[in-house]
């Protein structure tokens, strides 16, 4: 996923801290973490065990859980956090009893690691719309009938298509396609796997140009590009998005409502003029501020999947 925070190459050592505190602190605890530079946040209370079989929900996604958080029977809440580099051992461990007295403190360090790895190893091949057909590197089926193979390594980066927000892209680029000439230059804002990118190269596309933050991710998306033998078309990028970086027939940005919202006059001005712009990542209640906010800069509403919690739009904008 794409934001625009400044971020530096993955350090190899992280500090996981566990805390226990009442229910009463968990928001305080929430903010201390992120405020210390934690690239992610994990909650754990007993009644969030009973929504899978695979013990506690670690998704920060609310469509997840129909918009509400689980009930918290107790009275206490673990918080489980991931700090940069080994040096907050002992001054974190501090610094929480001090700030919140009677907290329970856990921490340790970690090597960096993939942490989407055991989700990904059981990551099986994926039908999405009417002609993609998405393949674990290796996994390739017998029988692909007319869809067309588009292979991924399993790695760390967002876009397997087997949510919703890549779905739903994937499915509004075959109407584009399918309703004439497939859009020469593609840009794709928070690039991850490079999923959608190298959808649209499938479909003939010309060139496409991915941007992320973090190197790693880059990577990962030109080894899926190569895979998929579009390498020589797909460039990517880890500089911010602004209008200096050119004027795209078509645009994807599956990223969260507010950093859509954030970037709406970039996307607008990046996006060429009868080309089509693309927006996921999206939550049902943020729908409408959405269509208003793009419509509002002179684009058009052309196309929308949506599911139980999720949407994703396309808009056009005018020839003239």
């Amino acid at each position: 996923m794409y934001n625009e925070a400044v971020s530096d190459k993955a350090p190899a050592t992280w500090t996981e801290v566990t805390a226990r505190v009442a229910v009463g602190h968990r928001d305080a605890l929430v903010a201390w973490f992120l405020n210390r530079g934690a690239s992610g946040v994990q909650e754990e209370y007993p009644s969030l065990g009973t929504l899978g079989e695979d013990g506690p929900v670690v998704s920060g996604c609310l469509g997840e859980w129909d918009d509400e958080e689980p009930d918290n029977p107790g009275t206490d809440v673990v918080i489980r956090a991931w700090i940069p580099g080994p040096g907050v051992l002992n001054v974190g461990k501090v610094a929480l009893q001090r700030t919140f007295p009677g907290v329970e403190v856990e921490t340790r360090e970690v090597g960096d690691r993939n942490w989407n790895r055991k989700w990904l190893e059981d990551w099986q091949t994926t039908s999405v719309g009417q002609r993609f057909l998405v393949c674990p590197a290796g996994k390739v089926p017998r029988d692909t009938g007319s869809r067309i193979l588009l292979h991924l390594t399993p790695g760390m980066a967002f876009g397997t298509g087997t949510h919703f927000t890549t779905v739903g892209c994937l499915e509004i680029l075959e109407e584009i396609a399918g309703d004439g000439p497939l859009p020469g230059r593609v840009l794709d804002v928070g690039t991850g796997s490079g999923i959608l990118a190298i959808g649209a190269l499938l479909l003939r596309s010309s060139e496409a140009l991915g941007l992320d933050l973090e190197d790693d991710i880059l990577n990962e998306a030109r080894t899926n590009a190569e895979l998929n033998g579009v390498g020589e078309r797909f460039v990517t990028s880890a500089q911010a998005l602004t209008a200096g970086t050119g004027r795209f027939d078509l645009v994807f940005a599956n990223l969260i409502a507010q950093v859509i919202l954030d970037l709406a006059d970039i996307l607008t001005h990046v996006t060429a003029r009868g080309g089509h712009l693309v927006l996921s990542g999206i939550l049902l209640c943020h729908e409408d501020e959405i269509i208003q906010t793009f419509e509002s800069r002179g684009l058009t509403l052309s196309k929308k999947k949506r599911n139980d919690d999720w949407v994703a739009m396309a808009f056009a904008k005018p020839t003239l």
